[in-house]
């Protein structure tokens, strides 16, 4: 009887000191697990996708998408996978990839850019605030950015760049 105690609490503690050990400095940035992939598919549509790491997944319905100096159409975002989450019930997510397509108006603002607000979690049960990534609509449809989305910082750890046209932000 003993040694069965031993070791069932040597196995609780082994799981417990497991869970433990997944600290912030483990986890992935926002950016790195919810990367934004933006492409022009012609001057009035572009696609947006979001990349997702495995094990991290992000809300549906805490995606928005807001423009400065025009109106944007409502995405029509797909169903995704029905999951209950521990504090907001029965939410809709997505895992792997997004995409959105976008209409955009005939004429633009001079600098005009898209800000996408966006909530994920790690299946390790860390979620991470909501958080903006902006993107540089005019510069995009230039041709003068990659169609690969790359904050060059985390709001995490440095403050974006304002030379970066993806910048990141906490709201």
């Amino acid at each position: 009887m003993i040694t069965r105690l031993f070791w069932l609490l040597s196995l609780l503690c082994y799981a417990t000191l497991s869970r433990a050990a997944i600290t912030q400095e483990n986890l992935l940035s926002p950016e790195q697990a919810f990367q934004i992939h933006a492409t022009v598919k012609d001057s009035q549509h572009i696609e947006l996708r979001f990349i997702i790491v495995q094990g991290y997944y992000l809300y549906r319905d805490r995606i928005h998408l807001e423009a400065n100096g025009f109106t944007l159409p409502s995405p029509d975002l797909p169903s995704g996978e029905i999951k209950h989450d521990e504090f907001l019930g029965r939410v809709s997510i997505y895992r792997n990839s997004l995409s959105i397509p976008l209409s955009l108006p005939t004429t633009l603002p001079k600098d005009a850019f898209l800000s996408i607000r966006s909530q994920g979690c790690a299946d390790v049960g860390v979620c991470y605030p909501p958080y903006v990534q902006k993107i540089a609509l005019t510069a995009l449809l230039n041709g003068k950015l990659q169609q690969k989305t790359q904050p060059s910082a985390s709001p995490f750890n440095t403050p974006p760049s304002s030379k970066n046209p993806f910048q990141s932000s906490r709201p």
